[in-house]
């Protein structure tokens, strides 16, 4: 068994974890957030076919980080709701790629705060529901599938937001969610572009790419 190593330790303000964990030689960024004293939300501040990088999305905020895949011109992809008002529309459609590699999912925040995960047919339902904790079968643990990853994981009241700092599988992030961090729902975002900006963290890389969403988080 691989032992989990502390690199980093941060607790400040109440509510907000930061550290770094190695596991299968693997580094990890990890910030837990838990959402009755910290507050999450999505944020997209676009001129014309440009957004924000990641500094300015965490201007004022505790963390920030890239919230999901998108199209050429930095439209997103999927399902986006800032401040209640829905920019780009649930996706339902089959095809190629990470994304519609299913089943695919939403990341939520409740109207009274709280965060959720779905199947992307379940939100469409209106009927979210957790899977339990199951590995995708898909995700192969020898798989040669390596890449810069980031994903968000929700379970009760907390959100751990994770960025790898090398290149690592599929498996070896949602194994990392579920044997490490003990969360049962995770949800992949993006891959070798993803950056994460958080109090108490290093910067893994300098900021280099435009964004068409962000999740970020600040004391309520």
């Amino acid at each position: 068994m691989t032992a989990l190593v502390l690199l980093l330790l941060v607790q400040t303000p109440p509510g907000y974890l930061a550290r770094e964990v190695k596991r299968e030689g693997a580094r990890f960024q990890v910030v837990t957030l838990d959402t009755r004293s910290i507050a999450v939300s999505l944020k997209r501040e676009c001129a014309g076919e440009r957004c924000e990088r990641l500094p300015a999305a965490k201007k004022g905020a505790l963390v920030a980080m890239n919230a999901g895949i998108f199209e050429p011109g930095l439209a997103p992809t999927g399902l986006l709701v800032v401040d209640g008002k829905e920019l780009s529309p649930l996706n339902t459609a089959k095809g190629e790629g990470n994304f519609f590699l299913q089943p695919n999912g939403v990341f939520f925040i409740g109207a009274d705060g709280a965060p959720g995960l779905a199947t992307t047919s379940d939100f469409a339902k209106k009927k979210p529901k957790a899977h339990g904790g199951r590995l995708n079968g898909k995700f192969s643990k020898g798989s040669s599938n390596l890449n810069v990853r980031n994903a968000v994981g929700v379970k009760g009241p907390l959100v751990r937001l994770v960025l790898s700092l090398e290149p690592v599988s599929f498996h070896a992030l949602a194994s990392l969610f579920r044997d490490v961090l003990k969360v049962d729902e995770a949800l992949y975002l993006d891959g070798f572009i993803s950056e994460l900006a958080a109090d108490g963290l290093k910067p893994a890389r300098a900021p280099e790419h435009d964004f068409a969403a962000f999740i970020v988080a600040s004391p309520r």
